[in-house]
Parts: C-alpha cells; structure tokens; sequence
C-alpha cells in the first residue's frame, strides 16, 4: 500500500482519479488531505471539514471479478468498519444511517463517497472517499454536524484515527473479496439507524409520511414498511429519513 500525503486539494477522490488515469496503480493507493476545500458526498451534496482537525482521504482498491450487483456490500463494509473504529475509540451511539452516513446520537460525523471504476459488469477498482470529523469543532451553520471530539469530550491523534481505520477498512474489504455477504449485511443491519422505529420520511415529491425501516434490499435499497402495511423498496433519490434529526 502507498500512502500519499498532500497538503491541500479540491476532493481526494478527484484527485485520486486523476492519478489513476495518467499514472495507473497496482492494488491499494491512498491520498490523503491536510485540507479538502471542494469536498464532495452523495448526490452531489458538498462535504464540510476543518484544516488540520478532520481526515479526509480517499483509497483506491482493486477488485478482481466483483460483479456489479454487489456493489452496495461494498457500502455495507466501508461503513461497518467506520463504525467499528468509532467504538474501538470509545465514540459514544454510533450508528449508520442508510446508505452510508455515521451517527453519534443523531448528529453526522462522517461521511463515504464511493466510484466504481467499471468493465462490462464487473467492478475493477473502487476509490473510496472517507470524511471523518475528528478534532472538529461545532459548525455553527451545521448544527446537525458532530465530531469525536463533540461526540467524546477529548481529543484524539489524527494519524492513530486515520492508522486504524485503515487497518479495519482492509480487513472489512477482505471479506468482500471472500464473498462474506451475509455476515457483511448482518452486521451492517444491526447497526442501521432507526430500523424497526416508526419514522418520519419525505419522498422526492417532498410529500411526508410515517414508515418503518425492515431492511436493506440485494441491491441497497431502503426497505420501507408504509402506513399501508406494505414494504416498499426506496432508492437514495426517491427518499429522506427526517426522524432523528433537529
């Protein structure tokens, strides 16, 4: 593994990119930022950090067969290993809000952005972006922003943080590559923001409506029970979770 440490850039997995594409890379290539001035999360949402006091880093890893429609097991581990460092540094009510963002007791800490690089159905290589609030302060346009810090009352060494969330981020992968699935999912649900709660939820027509969350389809999708007893599949687009969040 390489590790590349720069002092500033508009999005580690922009850039990360861009290396990949004019220099190419064997397996596992990671960037990291002391600041991150344009960083990007889901659906175009931007992703706020303070110089010095977040990580921010993107890893390249190569897959060798992954097809495509496992693509969200990817998500499930990135974000299970998230969660497992979160504990392993006494971070207090972590959870994983669906896709892929980290809970401490109803405030975000960390967020995951993933591009696949893709032949026919299958997934050669996969850049993951990591936004973590470590030593953060409170944002005062963001008040539903945490970080360790906030979350923990103590402060913590950024390059023990970022060591350790990589070993666990490996170890996470490996059990894609030996097609864990099952206990990958397993794991991922147990940790899953809200399941089994009644919800409050907004749809892409910005219509609110009770739900409950039942799980997570074969391909990431939100499993939503209704008022109507019914459980409906939802992608990223088609619907907010609103409970929780002040």
């Amino acid at each position: 593994m390489l590790i590349l440490k720069i002092n500033a850039t508009s999005s580690t997995n922009s850039y990360l990119k861009t290396l990949l594409e004019e220099k190419g890379t064997n397996d596992a290539l990671v960037v990291i930022a002391e600041e991150q001035t344009q960083g990007r999360g889901q659906v175009g949402a931007y992703w706020h950090s303070q110089k010095g006091k977040s990580l921010t880093f993107s890893l390249y890893k190569q897959f060798n067969g992954f097809n495509v429609a496992h693509q969200f097991y990817l998500s499930m581990g990135v974000s299970n290993a998230i969660k497992e460092t979160l504990d392993f540094f006494d971070v207090p009510d972590i959870k994983v809000k669906w896709p892929n963002d980290i809970m401490s007791a109803n405030k975000k800490l960390c967020g995951v952005l993933i591009e696949n690089l893709l032949h026919t159905n299958k997934i050669k290589g996969s850049i993951i972006g990591i936004g973590l609030n470590v030593n953060d302060s409170l944002y005062e346009n963001l008040p539903n922003g945490t970080s360790m810090k906030i979350a923990s009352n103590k402060l913590f060494d950024l390059e023990q943080v970022f060591n350790k969330l990589l070993e666990v981020l490996f170890e996470k992968i490996s059990l894609i590559e030996k097609n864990q699935f099952e206990l990958i999912k397993a794991v991922y649900l147990k940790n899953l923001y809200r399941m089994h709660q009644i919800s409050v939820f907004e749809n892409s027509q910005k219509k609110s409506f009770n739900g409950i969350i039942r799980g997570i389809s074969e391909d990431g999708k939100l499993l939503v029970e209704t008022e109507a007893d019914v459980i409906h599949p939802f992608d990223l687009k088609e619907i907010k979770l609103l409970s929780g969040l002040k």
